[in-house]
């Protein structure tokens, strides 16, 4: 009887229908064992609704845990096992914002324990509006000044600037793009906006004016006002 005396309750059950295999003195005893246990809840340790039957060095009784809890892998216990009230959320160690190229300042990042981030204007530089290239191609908007593309011709005719840079001297030819037709050019000086004397007007070919000036442009250049005349 190898497992004798290890599990009491299984050897007297198991003596109860296989006497063969053991001797009157092990019966004997055996069955005073079957007589306690059916007496006392057929060897169970369970007292309690929800009460688990764990072991020990034998079987034990792990008590019911409260509501909500979960079992939990525990070598420490007797039983190897505990009731344990699961932790809710996470844990966030540094949380950032970032709003590079946009009108937005940021404040309050990160945050590394807690905190709040808080998006606000950023202040930007008098005169200047939030829009897309002036001229070129397409891209992100920056806050730029504003040129006179950005605003439609008087008329509804169609009208656009073209800067005439300082290292052109006093003859330039503005690409304008407005088409062969009238072009009525007035040309401005680029810091003062003072009138520069020029022809006044220019029949195009090509989509460009060559202009002349008894005047070179400063170091800021001029800027050269292009309106189709309908």
């Amino acid at each position: 009887m190898s497992n004798f005396p290890v599990d009491l309750a299984f050897q007297a059950a198991r003596a109860e229908h296989y006497p063969q295999d053991f001797n009157l003195r092990e019966r004997k005893m055996l069955e005073s064992v079957k007589v306690y246990v059916d007496g006392h809840g057929g060897g169970t340790p369970a007292t309690t609704k929800g009460d688990l039957v764990a072991y020990t060095t034998l079987p034990a009784r792990l008590p019911v845990g409260t509501d909500g809890q979960v079992l939990e892998a525990n070598s420490a216990t007797p039983t190897g096992l505990q009731w344990v009230t699961p932790t809710s959320g996470g844990t966030v160690t540094s949380v950032a914002l970032s709003a590079a190229g946009t009108p937005f300042a940021i404040s309050g990042s990160p945050v590394t324990t807690a905190g709040t981030l808080v998006l606000s204007m950023a202040t930007q530089a008098a005169g200047t509006v939030w829009a897309g290239p002036a001229t070129g191609s397409a891209a992100a908007p920056t806050f730029r000044a504003l040129m006179p593309s950005d605003l439609p011709g008087g008329g509804g005719s169609a009208s656009t600037h073209v800067a005439w840079p300082a290292a052109a001297g006093s003859s330039f030819t503005a690409a304008h793009n407005l088409g062969t037709q009238l072009v009525m050019i007035q040309v401005v000086d680029a810091a003062t906006f003072a009138t520069i004397e020029i022809d006044s007007t220019a029949r195009t070919t090509t989509n460009t004016a060559t202009m002349t000036s008894s005047e070179t442009p400063g170091a800021s250049g001029w800027i050269v006002l292009c309106q189709a005349v309908s």
